[in-house]
């Protein structure tokens, strides 16, 4: 492995995927060179030193893999005296060997060598760069604290609203209040504020000064923060609205010193909010909260849907001086489950019995009451709100904002889990993604389908948002389902649906020998993160971005899911064939019988004939006869085309769909010589 293909290896998995220089900072990796965004982003994030020599065709060696992990790793390079590495003078970077060592990370031989110019083993370095990814993308702050300043341009009034309405970001004052634009309040003190908004307008009247008024943002309001903590989400402990009618489901603690440790949270919540049907309903734990959805459709179609998250860590880092961030790190670990079901019993209730149905009218007398009773299951619900209180921090919060969206055209059963850790880190004005959702799924397919759960979560200190990320995780699926039509002379002809569920054409054609069905699917896993909304400290300074984890290139969802589908089993290629046609051998005419053109045929194994109808009893149509063979075996039917099998006879007879009528035709299938 080269140099430049090593570090091309370890953006990818630490998340360094872009950067914000078009110079080069080598003049041997130009534009040109396939490793030149990599090796640029490597030397913003110290990766790399821009200064130094650095040859990407180079042989990737153990001392440049200790050199660029530890820059990587952001931890104290220094040499440890306690460790002796006898080749270590003759490394380029000795520092870095020897903390490499000191860690763990690279051992040295059986002679303490730690030979730095050999090249290494390309299993061994992505081993290591595993664990430095891991460590980076998972850290724990064991400090924690929460230090700040404010500005002290930044004027407070002490005056307090008596009317506050965060909504539509008004306030009115009493009347004699001490309040002008430009000014701050808090709904808190300046000590211990809460949440803070900047006065924009005032105008006198009668009842008072009203106000307009916007959110504060961090940067005007501090001229430093310094804060770290890792801690478990205790969601009883949570601040929870439903965030389609605003209502406080279940209210926070106030504050740590205020708590009793005998305060009984609510652990349930029901509601049924009028949003095309769906019943909303919430349970919350200690360690998580589960939202449910359901409803009918209009054409019969019972859907599930739920998203349950849980097992929450949030761990942030983050140290701004004069609006300027200077180290900045925000990750929050959780599990998370979606599941989709959408079930009917019969469509035949509601659409009828198509099995006489003409093959030429049956797709399009599908296609017209389907939109007649279409009503799909195709909807983004917001679920809930989230305040988490940081322990012994309370001027610090973490909010997380819970969606769910569902498509459910026809029958579909999806499960979804996710063991996420999702983040960013900020070094030197350069942002780092931090992704990962191993995602478990199982489905069953019939229709179109989607199912995603959206995760919003920010960091917000005094109600004002320091850096946010929303990820959506979830699948999608299109079953592109085609009819095959078989008229009365075997012409077989195919038509898209475009967009009616295959279980509908499925259920409506079962007893139809002229119509079949098989359907497209295309399935995959989706996982996006964005990160920083214009809203952020961090937005506000450039470091937003986005992060594809997972998408329909490399997502398949199922292995054997996507392909092509017959009667509920994956196929290589479709099977529905031509069907030999009817010679037209005159117009049928009117008879007290049936009558046909050959009473027997002889046949070869694999060849097919088709019985040519001369005659019908009056009322009868080509359309009303049903063939059966005595020895299909032998002989095997399909319409009015017969086909030889093995060597032997049969009798097929020819009847009336009412069994009034019947006549028959003796088969001979010869021996294959």
């Amino acid at each position: 492995m080269t140099l430049g293909e090593w570090i091309t290896l370890l953006d990818q998995k630490a998340g360094l995927l872009s950067s914000d220089n078009s110079e080069p900072y080598y003049l041997n990796v130009t534009e040109s060179s396939p490793y030149f965004e990599a090796v640029q982003a490597a030397v913003e994030w110290s990766v790399l030193d821009g200064t130094a020599p650095f040859d990407p065709d180079q042989v990737l060696t153990r001392e440049w893999t200790a050199y660029t992990l530890m820059n990587l790793s952001e931890r104290d390079v220094k040499q440890d005296t306690n460790v002796s590495i006898r080749d270590l003078n003759s490394s380029m970077f000795p520092k870095h060997v020897s903390a490499s060592v000191a860690h763990g990370l690279l051992s040295l031989d059986r002679h303490d060598r730690f030979l730095p110019r050999e090249p290494i083993d390309r299993t061994e370095a992505l081993n290591c760069l595993s664990v430095i990814a891991e460590q980076i993308d998972r850290r724990t702050m064991f400090d924690p604290h929460l230090e700040y300043e404010f500005n002290e341009e930044a004027e407070f009034t002490e005056e307090e609203p008596e009317v506050l309405d965060p909504t539509e970001n008004t306030a009115v004052f009493r009347p004699d209040a001490a309040v002008e634009k430009g000014q701050y309040f808090t709904t808190g003190t300046p000590e211990q504020p809460e949440t803070v908004y900047r006065i924009k307008e005032t105008e006198v009247k009668e009842d008072g000064i009203h106000a307009d008024i916007e959110p504060a943002k961090a940067e005007e309001v501090f001229s430093s923060i310094d804060t770290a903590e890792t801690f478990e989400v205790d969601f009883t402990k949570a601040k929870i609205i439903d965030a389609i009618d605003e209502t406080v489901i279940q209210d926070a603690e106030s504050s740590l010193e205020f708590a009793s440790p005998a305060t009984v949270r609510s652990s349930g919540y029901e509601k049924t909010h009028e949003i095309n049907g769906y019943h909303i309903s919430y349970s919350v734990s200690a360690t998580g909260i589960k939202a449910e959805v359901k409803r009918k459709t209009k054409n019969g179609l019972e859907v599930f849907g739920n998203l349950m998250i849980s097992s929450v860590k949030p761990s942030y880092r983050w140290k701004t001086e004069n609006g300027t961030i200077q180290d900045g790190y925000f990750t929050m670990e959780f599990q998370s489950a979606e599941n989709l079901g959408a079930s009917i019993d019969s469509y035949k209730k509601l659409y009828g019995d198509f099995s006489k149905v003409e093959p030429g009218n049956f797709l399009g007398t599908i296609r017209n009451l389907f939109q007649e009773h279409a009503d799909p299951a195709d909807i983004t619900l917001p679920l809930a709100k989230i305040e988490i209180p940081v322990p012994s921090q309370p001027l610090l919060s973490v909010l997380m904002q819970l969606e769910l969206t569902i498509r459910a055209t026809g029958k579909a059963q999806l499960a979804l889990s996710q063991d996420n850790c999702i983040g960013m880190e900020i070094r030197d004005g350069h942002l780092r993604r931090i992704g990962h959702s191993d995602m478990d799924a199982k489905a069953f397919l019939q229709a179109d389908t989607s199912l995603l759960g959206g995760v919003k979560m920010a960091m917000k200190l005094a109600g004002m948002t320091i850096a946010d990320m929303k990820t959506e995780a979830g699948a999608k699926a299109k079953a592109d389902a085609q009819v095959h039509l078989y008229d009365s002379q075997n012409n077989h002809s195919v038509l898209h649906a475009d967009g009616i569920p295959s279980d509908l054409i499925d259920d409506l054609s079962d007893g139809n020998e002229n119509v079949f069905s098989c359907t497209d699917i295309t399935a995959f896993k989706t996982v996006g993160i964005r990160f920083n909304s214009p809203d952020t400290l961090a937005g506000r300074a450039g470091l937003s971005g986005v992060l594809m984890l997972v998408t329909e290139d490399n997502g398949e969802m199922i292995p054997g899911l996507n392909g092509h589908w017959e009667n509920g089993h994956r196929v290589a290629k479709c099977t529905r064939k031509d069907r030999p046609q009817t010679k037209d051998s005159g117009p049928v005419v009117e008879s007290d019988q049936i009558r046909i053109t050959d009473y027997s045929m002889i046949l070869d194994p694999g060849e097919t004939k088709s019985i040519q109808i001369r005659a019908l009893p009056k009322g009868y149509a080509v359309k009303d006869l049903v063939l059966t063979s005595d020895n299909p075996g032998v002989a095997e039917t399909s319409g009015l085309a017969v086909t030889g099998k093995t060597e032997g006879s049969s009798i097929i007879h020819i009847r009336t769909s009412d069994r009034k009528y019947e006549i028959s035709c003796s088969v001979l299938v010869r021996h294959k010589a």
